[in-house]
């Protein structure tokens, strides 16, 4: 994987750039807020989210990638494998066409929803494995899978229009979770004193 990016950014390719009118409104307000931009690769996303005011930490293995990172006071570059990397508290983590391409998608989507702040949100940007020509599936995600393995609250999932390859925008949203919240009433104070 690390070959096929090192000589993508070598060729001076792009991706697809992201698609602000997809990404909710009120995400576009980070001041305070950091957000783990997780495959960055130059960190053209990363720095739509650093105008929002957001404080960034990408993550990424290229090489070629690094030598043309762009350069912004409130980007943190993390280089390396980020399926090996610890990740800080974040409010945003996204993952713009990178989740596919790594080798233990529901280990990793664990690991960064046990980094997402309650009330913060995940944001997947990918084509989907049904609506991917075979010779392309390898760029592609299991939609179940994603359902599966983050275990959160669905905000939206729309078709980006400008993609060329089917690319969907997935929000979720962590939920603030009061466990027990009933059962901790009962004991702390009995039905009969409410």
């Amino acid at each position: 994987m690390k070959k096929v990016f090192n000589k993508f950014y070598k060729e001076n390719r792009s991706y697809l750039a992201l698609n602000t009118k997809l990404i909710p409104k009120y995400l576009h307000n980070g001041q305070g807020k950091v957000l783990l931009d997780i495959g960055c690769g130059r960190g053209e996303a990363a720095k739509e989210f650093a105008g929002w005011g957001y404080s960034i930490y990408d993550y990424d293995n290229s090489i070629e990638a690094r030598k043309q990172a762009l350069e912004h006071r409130k980007i943190t570059y993390i280089w390396g494998d980020f399926e090996r990397r610890s990740f800080p508290p974040a409010n945003v983590i996204l993952c713009k066409l990178s989740l596919a391409f790594a080798k233990n998608k529901k280990k990793l989507l664990k690991r960064l929803i046990w980094s997402l702040l309650p009330g913060g949100h995940l944001i997947v940007i990918s084509p989907i494995i049904p609506e991917t020509p075979p010779e392309k599936k390898h760029i592609a995600i299991n939609e179940k899978l994603l359902y599966e393995a983050t275990k959160l609250k669905l905000i939206s999932r729309k078709k980006d229009p400008l993609s060329n390859i089917n690319t969907y925008y997935f929000i979720f949203k962590k939920q603030i979770l009061l466990h027990n919240l009933g059962k901790v009433a009962d004991k702390c104070f009995p039905k009969k004193c409410r």
